[in-house]
């Protein structure tokens, strides 16, 4: 009995030490897989299998879908893209002239408008990896006048790393006269572009684009036919037709980025632009007529007075900066325009006008305006929430009220060379406008706008000092791209 009591108390010692080890032991490895034991099988109903199954197969299901979807579509590694898009604008203005002069300029003829001012539809896209083109025909564009049209607009096909040109366009697009100009219809600031004085529009031409220092440098040049594509002459491609040389260079600064791409939220533009018009190709010595209209303040439809003039050829000078960090943005421009030997009342002589303007913008709701580096030209707004309308019991309240955006612009045109004041039907002077406008936003494609504009044009005519007709201009429009 004395042994067999030896023997359990051994053991019990020997079992107490080995239980003390293996604690230690425990303790430098992981809890979860030195504490680990299998769990005793739980019996699960056969139903909860079969909806494991089912909700395998929907998702199965949803993922065939998907990428059926993706392998309809067309790769544009072997073939073309297409994306249809499209705009609708529908403008309304009241014109209100204080003076009473009468003439060829005088805005006492302009009628107020109601109605579409543009319907257009197109189609873009990008093929085999090196191209990309755009088609837009324009069904409806208003004139301020009640005329309507139905002509082509961009209509393009550009060619991606063209060995030295890198990228080059062929088609009818517009000259590169300016950041304002470049930028889309669908992103203007007021009702047009804000530096539209003399502007030259789309011709058929050629150009090639450069960019260098990681987008911050971009250059361009082009050669165009000084002729609109739609008009007549497109008939009747004679080498007289003239000829258009365009060059631009733009600078970066402080620009901001985005998945290491420029997203314009900050940056600083520089740049100036050149063109060179040949009137008369064939026959330099031979005056051609040059036609240009003079508009003022933000109102496309609306022209101020609207020249021809002789001219074997003329130069136009610009220079543009334009500035943003997030809500808040400024842009400006300024241009001179040479027209050589012009001949007035028997006196030749070269001629210049020139003009400039600035604008201010804020989104009073913390959006900013997006910026191409590809285009040196505004592009769409990154808005932070659209338009959310909540129904509360029978009221209707906005629960996000999308983008506000408050500006103003200053503009100014200097046109007194071109004409004789002696003569009695000349009409000349210059033209100061101020623009005060509200956008709001409901989308990224849906805007309202409403403009305020005051238009102060002294004029100077036949036997008499200069002639000041101010005029107010109300103007509201809806906007809709898609």
């Amino acid at each position: 009995m004395k042994h067999f009591l030896k023997k359990c108390l051994l053991t019990f010692l020997v079992t107490g030490m080995s239980v003390n080890i293996g604690v230690s032991n425990l303790s430098a490895q992981d809890d979860v897989t030195a504490m680990y034991e299998p769990a005793a099988q739980i019996a699960v109903p056969q139903g909860y299998y079969a909806a494991d199954v089912a909700d395998w197969e929907s998702r199965i299901s949803s993922l065939e879908s998907q990428l059926k979807k993706k392998q309809d579509k067309p790769d544009p590694q072997k073939g073309f893209t297409r994306v249809i898009d499209g705009r609708v604008y529908f403008d309304s203005y009241n014109i209100n002239q204080k003076g009473s002069s009468t003439g060829t300029g005088n805005l006492s003829s302009r009628q107020d408008y109601n109605g579409i001012r543009d319907l257009r539809i197109g189609v873009k896209g990008e093929g085999f990896g090196i191209l990309d083109y755009k088609i837009d025909l324009c069904f409806i564009e208003a004139t301020g006048n009640g005329n309507n049209g139905v002509n082509l607009k961009d209509v393009w096909l550009g060619i991606k790393n063209v060995p030295l040109l890198e990228y080059v366009r062929i088609g009818h697009y517009r000259i590169e006269e300016g950041v304002s100009v470049l930028t889309g219809g669908t992103n203007t600031t007021f009702l047009e572009f804000d530096g539209r004085d003399f502007a030259t529009g789309r011709r058929l031409g050629i150009s090639s684009r450069h960019l260098w220092a990681k987008d911050q440098i971009r250059f361009f040049a082009g050669f165009f036919y000084n002729n609109n594509i739609a008009t007549p002459g497109r008939y009747q491609l004679r080498d007289n037709q003239g000829s258009i040389t365009n060059l631009r260079l733009t600078f970066l600064s402080n620009v901001s980025r985005k998945d290491g791409k420029i997203d314009g939220k900050r940056f600083r533009l520089f740049g100036g632009n050149y063109s060179y018009f040949d009137a008369n190709k064939t026959a330099p010595s031979t005056y051609a007529t040059s036609s240009f209209s003079q508009r003022f303040a933000t109102v496309d439809q609306l022209t101020l007075a609207s020249y021809t003039i002789p001219t074997n050829g003329y130069h136009k000078f610009g220079l543009e900066f334009a500035s943003q960090n997030g809500p808040f943005s400024v842009q400006s421009e300024a241009y001179v325009n040479q027209y050589n030997s012009v001949t007035i009342n028997g006196k030749t002589k070269d001629r210049t006008i020139f003009g400039s303007y600035v604008t201010v913008r804020y989104f009073l709701t913390g959006d900013y305006r997006k910026f191409s580096a590809d285009n040196a030209a505004w592009g769409g707004v990154d808005l932070k929430h659209n338009l959310d309308l909540k129904k509360v019991g029978d009221h209707n309240f906005a629960e996000w009220l999308g983008g506000l955006e408050i500006a103003a612009k200053w503009g100014y045109a200097e046109t007194s060379q071109l004409f004789n004041p002696d003569t009695p039907a000349s009409f000349a002077g210059s033209v100061n406008d101020f623009t005060l406008g509200l956008n709001w936003y409901w989308s990224p494609q849906a805007r309202w706008l409403f403009d305020y504009i005051h238009v102060v044009p002294s004029q100077i005519r036949a036997g008499q000092s200069r002639d000041h007709s101010d005029t107010d201009i109300f103007a509201a429009s809806f906007r809709y791209n898609f």
